[in-house]
C-alpha cells in the first residue's frame, strides 16, 4: 500500500480555503451553544455559596471558648443523645 502525502496535504490545504471561503458551512463549525439544565445552574450556586462559607464558623468557636473558661458552659444529654439515635 502506498500513501501519497502529497495529496494529502494539497486537499488538507483545499479544504481549509473553502472553509475561509465559506465559513460555517462545514460540520463541526459556526456557532457553539451550551445550555445549563435549572439543575446544573442551582449546583452552581450551591457551590458558589460553599466556596464562600467558611468551615469553621468563628464567632460560635469564640462563643464556646468563653463559656469554657468561664465554666459556664453546660452539656445537654438528652438532647445530644437524641442526635445520636436519629443518626
Amino acid at each position: 500500500m502506498k500513501i501519497d502525502r502529497i495529496a494529502n496535504i494539497d486537499r488538507i490545504k483545499n479544504d481549509k480555503l473553502d472553509q475561509r471561503r465559506h465559513p460555517g458551512s462545514f460540520p463541526g463549525q459556526g456557532d457553539d451553544n451550551l445550555a445549563v439544565s435549572d439543575v446544573g445552574r442551582l449546583s452552581q450556586q450551591i457551590e458558589a455559596v460553599v466556596r464562600k462559607t467558611p468551615e469553621v464558623r468563628a464567632e460560635t468557636v469564640e462563643s464556646l471558648q468563653r463559656a469554657l473558661a468561664a465554666g459556664t458552659y453546660k452539656i445537654n444529654a438528652r438532647a445530644i443523645a437524641r442526635k445520636i439515635l436519629e443518626g
